[in-house]
């Protein structure tokens, strides 16, 4: 506020008055955000018609106020709110940081604030804005009464502790993450911003530096592991759920091959108890899947307007009743009028199932789309992009430079998915128009639609969605291509893309696997292993040691009907230790069988001394590098170098004479059945072979595996077929590596 300007329509500039600034910051303290546009309507300001604010030539759309005193005015009733002293206002907004689950926080709403049902309802379903302060409370202490005075932040800071110039200037290159942003929380956000700066610099180092950077991220990097976690369980319980819809439509609908749309279908049926909450009128699974369907997918806010295509804007609804009634409108712009339709309506609602049940029904009473919720696409530079896009506008001396331009845009993922379809970049990479996520090379083709999604590209998706309306059951109208050819233009770039990915050779990670091997025993020195029975494969039974315990393992493998389940063909069952098999000891009592011993052709290599020896393999990661080499006879050979023995040594080549090293994650050239030279990325090291797969397969390795992608090789037959080690820079550009 101590930055703006009104610009008269004589171009001439003032500030603002003591009382006009007065006003707007009780504004700004009990509504929140104000939009621009509502700024200037403000009697109080009595401006002009004409006139604007310098602080909207950067793109900005409002400005920003107390959001969370907003939020809880609006639980709390402005009148209760201001009785509150600043104690028991902090004491609430502690509540609300700390509680994880609503239905906890909407319970101590009504028995430690006393809120009513609903009050306390949206007391639970609160969230705050994430991320953190610029700055200690202490150093707040200090800034608040200057910048209370009208001095602008900037000026306070530096006055106040001496910043130099030197933190706002305009950077040629991005510096070093820690030098610039300071010691982060999150060790995930300070790596990926140190990819990011190798690249963006790699890019301004050979084309120079952007006029403008628009940036998409897909996730909160800023998330804590705990909350991650709970989104990785959220996700495993939507998959089942989608998995569970999939046989639900197979069995009663007869359709083998089930869309995306079918699934998604089935869910909001189930969501909404199969009953139409517009119309009251119940449907079955032939009404909703299959090539002529009776109900159609309606966006509550309208999509033309609110561009939100995501599941927590849709609903079911009978056709005639969406086209020829509902239309291009909110529910409560539609029905609010019809008073005894309206609450059977929210009756129905109120009534839906699962997790987005809430939201969904904040969405049929409001009676207005919250302002500026399509523009949010553009602006979301307080979310997931807070710390890139922080970080990015040092290039300009900040996302906003010194003439009040926007140099750092972030965009939402829905609007970029929305652009990549109607462009019909899909097929590219696909050969049924969706999305795929096989091929790393999708990033590429995201970032080119979201370098494209500016005003402009949003105003043409609203457009055309006012005209799909009009016309069925299509999402939007065609929207033009940016420029003629583009298309072709965009699959030709993509076809020579070199994939790059993160290199590491650290000397991190397991030495070796858990699991400790026995000493030789027996004529032919055979080892044994220890092994759980819940990680116990079909083949390894065989080599159960006692034939006692095994036949007890099969009696009870038997009894209760166990199958080994892919990808290992392990009996996962038996991490149940209430299933596991027993031993009857000579007084009869029980001896259940937890572990086994098995009998192995593995030869492991010593660890420690005397007393303290060990018997080790390696597992997967723990081999650092293996070296290809030339031996005396002219015969190429690979040795495995384990992690182990890289742990503070130095280790030399065999034979001293032609040699090179591949690890885990390097790039090597290598001729196909057919001739032609391929980038392949090493994937993993072992006794018997070097694994290979794609540059640009994105695929899990298990499916990997399945299709049969994985190309497979020793030292001898790599230099047998021609292959040369290289390297692949942040730009894609293929160099010739050392060994």
């Amino acid at each position: 506020m101590n930055n703006l300007l009104i610009e008269l329509p004589d171009y001439t500039q003032r500030g603002l008055t003591r009382q006009e600034r007065d006003r707007l910051l009780e504004s700004l303290q009990h509504e929140g955000d104000i939009s621009f546009a509502k700024l200037k309507s403000k009697a109080w300001f009595g401006l002009p018609k004409g006139s604007t604010f310098n602080l909207e030539r950067g793109g900005e759309k409002r400005l920003i106020g107390n959001r969370t005193e907003a939020k809880c005015r609006a639980i709390f009733g402005n009148t209760r709110w201001d009785a509150l002293d600043e104690a028991t206002r902090n004491a609430i907004v502690q509540d609300l940081l700390v509680f994880e689950k609503p239905s906890a926080l909407a319970k101590r709403g009504i028995e430690k604030w006393g809120l009513s049902q609903d009050q306390a309802e949206r007391f639970g379903d609160c969230i705050l804005e994430p991320g953190f302060t610029a700055h200690s409370l202490a150093a707040l202490k200090q800034l608040v009464p200057r910048m209370e005075e009208g001095t602008p932040y900037m000026t306070a800071v530096k006055e106040e502790f001496g910043i130099s110039e030197d933190d706002t200037k305009v950077h040629d290159l991005l510096p070093a993450v820690e030098s610039a942003l300071g010691q982060l929380r999150n060790p995930t956000v300070t790596r990926a911003l140190s990819e990011l700066r190798k690249l963006v610099n790699a890019v301004v180092r050979k084309y120079g530096k952007p006029t403008w950077i628009r940036l998409e991220l897909a996730r909160d990097l800023k998330r804590a592991r705990k909350h991650r976690e709970r989104m990785s369980k959220e996700m495993r319980a939507q998959e089942k759920r989608r998995d569970d819809a999939r046989e639900l439509i197979s069995s009663k609908a007869l359709i083998t091959q089930t869309s995306r749309s079918d699934i998604e279908r089935v869910l909001l049926a189930e969501e909404c108890n199969w009953t139409c909450p517009y119309t009251g009128k119940a449907f079955g699974m032939q009404d909703i899947v299959g090539r002529h369907p009776q109900v159609d997918v309606e966006h509550i806010w309208p999509l033309s307007r609110s561009l939100d295509d995501s599941f927590l804007n849709k609903t079911l609804c009978f056709v005639e009743e969406n086209r020829n009634f509902k239309k291009n409108r909110t529910p409560y712009e539609a029905y609010a009028n019809a008073h005894e339709r309206w609450e059977q309506m929210l009756d129905r609602v109120k009534r839906f199932k699962g997790d987005a049940a809430r939201i969904k029904l904040e969405r049929f009473m409001k009676d207005e789309i919250p302002e500026g919720f399509a523009e949010r696409h553009l602006a979301e530079t307080r979310k997931i992009g807070a710390a890139s896009a922080s970080y990015l506008g040092l290039l300009f001396g900040g996302e906003i430079d010194d003439q009040h331009r926007r140099r750092v845009f972030v965009t939402t993922g829905g609007l970029t998915a929305h652009l990549r379809r109607e462009w019909h970049l899909n097929g590219i990479l696909s050969d049924n128009g969706e999305k795929t996520r096989e091929d790393h090379r999708h990033h590429a083709i995201d970032a080119i639609v979201v370098a494209l999604t500016d005003t402009k590209a949003v105003q043409q998706l609203q457009h055309a969605a006012q005209e799909a309306s009009a016309v069925g059951r299509r999402m939007f109208a065609p929207v033009d291509e940016p420029w003629v050819g583009f298309v072709n233009e965009v699959r030709a770039q993509v076809d020579v893309i070199n994939v790059s990915h993160r290199q590491s050779r650290k000397i991190a990670g397991k030495l070796h696997a858990e699991t400790n091997y026995s000493r030789p025993t027996g004529p032919n020195g055979e080892r044994r292993i220890r092994k759980e029975l819940g990680k116990l494969s079909e083949i390894e039974i065989e080599k159960i040691v006692d034939p006692k315990i095994r036949a007890a393992i099969l009696a009870k493998i038997k009894e209760l009907g166990l199958k080994p389940k892919r990808p290992r063909n392990q009996y996962t069952d038996f991490a149940d230790h209430s299933l596991h098999p027993f031993t009857l000891t000579k007084s009869g009592m029980k001896n259940y069988i937890h572990k086994v011993r098995l009998t192995t052709s593995e030869k492991p290599w010593s660890v420690g001394k005397g007393s303290r020896e060990r018997f080790v393999s390696s597992t997967k990661g723990s081999n650092h590098h293996t070296i290809i080499s030339k031996r005396a006879d002219g015969k190429w050979e690979d040795s495995l170098v384990p992690l182990i023995d890289v742990q503070g040594k130095d280790t030399k080549r065999p034979h001293g004479g032609e040699s090179f090293t591949l690890a885990a994650g390097e790039f090597v050239i290598l001729k196909n059945k057919e001739g032609i030279e391929e980038l392949l990325r090493v994937t993993s090291l072992s006794k018997r072979q070097i694994a290979m797969i794609r540059h640009t397969d994105a695929r899990r390795m298990d499916d990997i595996k399945k299709a049969k992608a994985v190309v497979y090789r020793n030292g001898s037959s790599l230099v047998r077929d021609g292959a040369r080690k290289v390297s692949v820079t942040y730009l894609g550009e293929i160099r010739r590596a050392g060994g």
